[in-house]
């Protein structure tokens, strides 16, 4: 009985041909195309008087279903001109090339192998097939008791025997054709170039495809490398009748040209040809405002899950302000017309410093999209301004600014918003008339725990929380926030876990703790957090600050979500970190969002000053919660769009839209 698995080296296996009149060998992979541990493993096989039986893939074309010519960029003649030159001096016997079809499944492939095999004519007795190790989980212990895989495992199932643990190059275990595909054939480095089987015959092959492609300059124009991919594209355009240019534009309409986004284009193209392509699903467009962080725009551009839309803001010599869509990609005016019209759109702004062009700028990019035929439009806007202004004051006539921002949004054609950390119950009561369900309020704690949770590790369930005011306030929003990291961090919100500070004004623009309606009791040798919504001029904190000092906390850490950081005298910042109690820094931590990016520039100029105390503060990007929210959003039946903002942009009706 011929035994089915063995193990070892390449040297080993001479005493069990002999033994059991194996004939042929079947290296593994596809090859498609070779790589160096191809090559070795059929040196190997040579060596030890076996004939190679070779399998090369997409012996079909574009009338197949199955044509891939991503997966398999060589042409079944390429791939045996490679084989040649990868082992020169071999004379290879035509018969022993299996020219597979590609499937669509690993187990239609093996079944399709084995019969090209018994056409052959070969027993399958007198074949052994050479599994690598690093292409198996059975490399260890008794090989003919694990388990193996679903491929190695049919092998033995059609009567072969299998030798197991073969390793051709231990250095090079990894190494794969799908790795060799990424290669930048320009650049190859040394390492690279030992792993492609005759590197110098797919270099040559691929500048060929490149300088022969009619669209090589849109290649060049988008900086996409020389990559194996352009023997792909070469094969789409001469047997499939598929033009780069057809595959750069479909890339376009998901992100920014690459060789990775081409190929997945190319093989949509392929499969949309077929008749096999899913439906598909139109992302939602991306617009960055000019009022982003780099860090949260950065993070939603490479999510993967927005088609990002480039845009021009700013002013005309006249002050005037403007918005531009798409800014400086008119050659691909007809495919960006597709990508708004009828799209869900997410336009991300905040609306600090300076206010009014930040705002101005943000209906502007709405109402573009909204007028140029999209569907819905939500504003992500991290600060939403004039959230102060929530209410008008007995015998006065203060505007209410947060009542207008909404009606505002609403007229440009917002169909919804969202936002983070508003300052009230009653500024979010505006929107929620103007947008009802579709207005959102991120709620900051989870970033927040997760930030101290990093900073404290397992003490941060012994932190005591509170808000800098409010504790005389009945249903104070701040004590509400408190309460909720408080929560969130130790479990309770209590006389055990908790502070409460109430303050009172003893000038237009000064206050002072009241201790009478304050509570200290648990802060004694413990460390402290202060939660707010904004901060502004950084005096509440500071006071808040102090008066935990005073009553004997270990340390201060101080978050909030919006840093507007502005004061009458010196930056914010340098209040805050350099106040004092005693010799005891009032302030030890500050963390707080990127939701007003201009804070940015601030941390930057005060840590030229104060480098030592900069590196108390963390900048926590707002990009995956928006992610989060919007993933949320889309998961939900998308919202129908508003009729009264469709009404307040229908005249003048969107011009007819025509390339050139």
């Amino acid at each position: 009985m011929v035994k089915k698995v063995f193990q070892g080296d390449a040297d080993e296996i001479g005493n069990e041909i002999t033994e059991n009149g194996f004939e042929y060998a079947i290296p593994p992979g596809r090859r498609a195309p070779m790589h160096r541990m191809h090559a070795e493993c059929v040196l190997d096989i040579l060596r030890s008087g076996l004939k190679p039986v070779l399998a090369i893939g997409s012996v079909n074309g574009p009338e197949s279903k199955l044509w891939n010519p991503v997966k398999n960029p060589l042409t079944v003649e390429q791939q045996k001109e490679q084989f040649r030159r990868a082992l020169p001096g071999i004379d290879y016997n035509p018969a022993m090339i299996l020219e597979l079809e590609d499937t669509p499944d690993d187990k239609t492939w093996i079944e399709n192998f084995h019969k090209k095999v018994k056409d052959l004519g070969i027993e399958s007795k007198s074949v052994v097939y050479f599994r690598s190790k690093s292409s198996d989980a059975a490399t260890a212990g008794d090989a003919n008791t694990k388990p193996l895989s679903e491929y190695t495992q049919s092998f033995v199932d059609e009567g072969m025997a299998v030798w197991q643990s073969y390793n051709a190059n231990p250095a090079d275990d990894n190494i794969s054709a799908s790795a060799i595909r990424a290669f930048d054939l320009n650049h190859l480095t040394v390492q690279q170039r030992r792993i492609i089987g005759a590197p110098d015959y797919i270099v040559s092959l691929a500048r060929e495809a490149r300088d022969s492609n009619p669209d090589k300059a849109l290649l060049e124009e988008h900086n996409v490398p020389l990559t194996v991919l352009d023997l792909s594209l070469d094969r789409m355009r001469k047997e499939a009748g598929i033009s780069t240019a057809a595959v750069i534009q479909a890339a376009l309409e998901e992100g920014p040209v690459s060789a990775a986004s081409l190929a997945l284009a190319a093989t949509d193209l392929v499969k949309e040809r077929a008749g096999m392509a899913a439906p598909k699903v139109k992302k939602p467009l991306l617009v960055l405002g000019n009022s982003v962080s780099e860090e949260t725009a950065e993070f939603l551009k490479t999510a993967g899950a927005f088609s990002p839309a480039s845009a021009s803001i700013g002013k005309f010599p006249s002050g005037e302000p403007f918005a531009e869509i798409f800014y400086g990609d008119k050659k691909n005016f007809a495919a960006n017309v597709e990508k708004i019209k009828g799209a869900e759109c997410f336009v991300v702004q905040s609306t600090g410093e300076p206010v009014a062009d930040n705002i101005q700028h943000l209906l502007l990019m709405i109402h573009t999209l909204k007028f140029y035929g999209a569907k819905k439009v939500t504003a992500v806007v991290p600060f939403l301004a004039l959230s102060r202004e929530d209410r008008a004051f007995p015998e006065s006539f203060w505007s209410v600014g947060a009542d207008l921002m909404a009606r505002q949004l609403k007229v440009a054609g917002a169909d919804g918003v969202i936002t983070f950390t508003m300052h009230s119950k009653k500024g979010c009561e505006y929107y929620q008339a103007e947008f009802g369900d579709n207005f959102v309020n991120v709620d900051a704690t989870e970033i927040f725990a997760r930030h101290l949770e990093a900073k404290f590790r397992e003490d941060a369930a012994k932190l005591v929380v509170g808000a800098p005011d409010g504790a005389d306030k009945p249903n104070d929003e701040g004590i509400r926030r408190a309460s909720a990291l408080g929560t969130r961090l130790t479990g309770s919100f209590n006389d055990s876990s908790r502070y409460l500070i109430a303050k009172h004004h003893t000038g237009p623009s000064t206050t002072e703790i009241d201790e009478a309606k304050s509570n200290f009791g648990c802060v004694k040798d413990r460390d402290c957090v202060e939660v707010d919504d904004l901060v502004d001029g950084g005096g509440t904190g500071v006071n808040g600050g102090r008066a935990l000092k005073k009553h004997g906390a270990r340390s201060v850490s101080f978050v909030f979500t919006h840093a507007i950081l502005t004061s009458g005298s010196g930056t914010a910042l340098e209040k805050m970190l350099t106040a004092k109690e005693g010799d005891n820094y009032v302030i030890d931590n500050l963390a707080f969002t990127d939701s007003v990016p201009e804070a940015r520039a601030k941390i930057e100029a005060f840590a030229k000053q104060y480098p030592d105390l900069a590196k108390k503060i963390g900048f926590i990007p707002l990009g995956p919660a928006i992610l989060a929210e919007v993933k949320k959003q889309l998961a939900n039946k998308p919202a129908e769009t508003s009729e009264a903002a469709n009404s307040n942009i229908a005249a003048p009706k969107p011009p007819v839209l025509k390339a050139g």
